[in-house]
């Protein structure tokens, strides 16, 4: 034990010359505030020995750093210290140097200092630092993925798999990562990219409290974990990437994702068309968009505003942080090369100039994150945007739904004048529904005579036709599914029958405008019966199916189950976990995704499992419902649902037994504590 001896008399928190770690003797370094401890260790059931550093606090070892990943010991005789002229040296039972750091300069009398970020410092390096995967839970050898903060152009954080990239984080504006979509704000950390002269690099700065490490797993997640006392486990908290659309340049150049339009995902931005039509018909959008009119540089283009978008990929990008938009412009506009400028950051209502110099790749549309970028067009069409400004016609597409009717599926055209002295629509207030408007539809001509009512907002809506109420389906305005995609779902739609499927009257394609199974998806008749308007892709698996793997994972952020979030694999159990989430949505009123609490920072699972904990369930209970529903109900469905939101997938019950305990009164059992939060 000398070892423990030499430190009785100096900092427990370093590495010397001559104090130094020994495999075999049980003997740690740990950091001054007591947060981190470094030793040997061996992973799962390896029997290879490492150096690492792990949570000294946690119950359950996790370890975040590790010296001789390619370079394992097999005997428990290793030696690590430190030597001139500043090196750090791992040394094997015969005292041959099995790793050790490299160092240009020298310095006096090295020490090696673990601190309480977890960094161990032998002196200053100027190399470039990244996470990078393990090859499995047993081996800490690098494996495929590595995630870093890029400094090539404007800085933006990239995760590779080897030398390809997957995923683009967007450039820093000044308050977050423009296309980071799953981004949440927190009272236990900050983070941002912080650059000088000589330096550019990320950092999530802990807040308060609370242990949490920042990781990514062999599978090519970065996540973001919390440690939970209670749970004696770690939740994530973040997840990169979050969905489709984060697949890098998924839909080529000047391609635009929107998630919302799953399995349709791509779309040409605006007065942009597909490169290749035949192959983007058929899903394949590698190919990516060009502009319907070229460029004419040396006559003189212009640009146009996009709103709520993903910033193009910077890394062939040119900035000034010190320069006006208008200023920027300038600059783009004399320079044929430029195909578009933005601010490079948004504080303040913006600031700075960003421009790109070559197709822009990898971009998304939303409102969550989005800005705005001007992009060179023709000038022709800016006379074309303005035209449509000026109110010549704006084009729709509408699904007409009902559910009492037989199907009948008509292609109808219909346009919309905004000239007022055609008196196409007639605003009025409704309530919150806001605008509605009256359309005219005949459905022996295929043409929009009849006069019947649709009240306007953004999902499906209540309207009257011939005297019957009917759902009415408007696409959003941001939807950038074509039309060949929406006729497909529509046939798909009128070919099906069931009794909790809408049948389908008739349909209005023709548009540039788009009026979206999520909760907003599913439509109730006036006897509260549920009508699924709406289709995703899901993954097939029959009932005795333990699970699958995918390489590639589907879906909305918030709904999917752990296990085929983070590593491709699901199963039956999959859709039961989405469909607890659901429960609880229903009961609260609010959104997973978009649920924040002021005393604390879980998820809106985890806030349900705290209030079920505690004993206080009904508090999760949406206000509005407290006067017109059964206590006891509503206990029992969000015990339901919290049993469905189970961490381990072999503990939640199967879709049969949780309609049997939505319909019956028996006790039910207890989730036990791996809910997934």
């Amino acid at each position: 034990m000398t070892f423990y001896k030499h430190l009785c008399f100096g900092a427990t928190d370093t590495i010397t010359t001559t104090h130094f770690l020994k495999d075999g003797e049980a003997n740690y370094i740990t950091s001054h505030g007591g947060t981190f401890e470094m030793g040997f260790f061996s992973p799962g059931n390896s029997k290879n020995r490492y150096v690492g550093i792990w949570y000294k606090n946690v119950s359950v070892r996790t370890v975040v750093w590790v010296t001789n990943r390619e370079a394992p010991l097999t005997s428990g005789s290793g030696i690590l210290k430190v030597i001139e002229p500043g090196r750090l040296v791992l040394l094997n039972g015969t005292n041959d140097v099995v790793w050790s750091t490299n160092t240009s300069s020298s310095v006096q009398n090295p020490i090696a200092q673990l601190l309480d970020s977890g960094n161990l410092v032998v002196k200053q390096t100027s190399q470039e630092a990244y996470l990078s995967s393990w090859k499995n839970e047993e081996d800490p050898a690098p494996g495929d993925y590595t995630y870093h903060c890029d400094p090539s152009g404007y800085p933006q954080n990239i995760l590779k798999k080897r030398s390809n990239v997957i995923y683009r984080s967007g450039p820093w504006n000044g308050v977050r990562f423009g296309g980071a979509i799953n981004s949440r704000d927190s009272t236990f950390y900050r983070y941002g990219i912080f650059s000088s002269k000589t330096e550019v690099y990320f950092q999530y700065k802990l807040a308060s409290s609370v242990i949490a490490q920042l990781i990514l797993n062999q599978n090519g997640v970065a996540q973001l974990l919390t440690w939970s006392d209670g749970k004696q486990s770690w939740v994530p908290f973040l997840l990169i990437p979050a969905d489709n659309c984060d697949t890098y340049k998924l839909c080529g150049s000047y391609g635009s994702c929107n998630s919302q339009d799953f399995p349709a995902l791509c779309g040409c931005l605006d007065k942009f068309v597909p490169n290749n039509t035949e192959a983007w018909n058929k899903a394949d959008w590698s190919g990516g968009c060009v502009r319907r009119t070229e460029l004419n540089c040396p006559q003189g283009d212009v640009f146009l505003k996009y709103t709520q978008i993903k910033f193009p990929d910077t890394r062939n990008s040119w900035s000034n942080v010190t320069l006006t938009l208008e200023e920027c412009k300038n600059i783009c506009s004399k320079n044929c090369s430029c195909m578009a400028y933005s601010n490079a950051d948004i504080r303040d209502g913006g600031s700075g100039c960003l421009l790109w110099f070559k197709d822009l790749l990898d971009i998304r549309q939303g409102p969550e994150g989005g800005q705005d970028i001007y992009i060179r067009m023709a000038a022709s069409e800016a006379d074309d945007s303005l035209e449509q400004q000026n109110g010549k016609k704006r084009k729709v597409l509408i699904w007409i739904l009902a559910s009492s009717v037989g199907v009948i599926l008509v292609i109808l055209s219909l346009l919309i004048y905004h000239r007022r002295r055609k008196r196409a629509f007639e605003l009025r207030k409704k309530g919150r529904l806001g605008r509605s408007v009256n359309y005219k539809m005949d459905f022996n001509r295929g043409n929009c005579t009849e006069e019947f009512e649709i009240p306007l907002f953004d999902f499906s809506t209540i309207g009257i036709l011939e005297g019957q109420e009917i759902a009415v389906k408007r696409l959003s305005r941001t939807s950038i599914q074509g039309e060949n995609e929406f006729k497909n779902e529509v046939v798909y739609i009128a070919k099906l029958q069931h009794r909790n499927l809408v049948k389908i009257l008739g349909c209005c394609i023709e548009g540039e405008e788009k009026i979206d199974l999520k909760a907003n998806n599913i439509l109730l008749d006036k006897d509260m019966n549920p009508k699924i308007s709406d289709f995703g892709l899901a993954k097939i698996c029959q009932e005795d199916d333990i699970g699958a793997k995918t390489n590639r994972v589907v879906g909305t952020y918030g709904y999917l189950s752990p296990e085929y979030a983070l590593h491709g694999l699901y199963s039956i159990k999959s859709d039961v976990f989405s469909f607890g989430i659901l429960v609880l949505e229903i009961e609260s009123g609010k959104s997973n995704r978009r649920f924040s609490h002021p005393n604390h920072y879980l998820n809106l699972l985890g806030h349900a499992w705290k209030l079920s904990k505690e004993g206080g369930s009904i508090e999760l209970l949406d206000e509005h419902l407290s006067d017109s529903c059964s206590t006891s109900e509503v206990v029992r469905s969000i015990c339901i649902g919290l049993l469905c939101v189970q961490q381990c997938l072999e503990d939640r019950p199967s879709m049969s037994s949780v309609v049997m305990m939505l319909n019956n009164e028996g006790v039910l059992s207890q989730a036990n504590s791996q809910v997934f939060t």
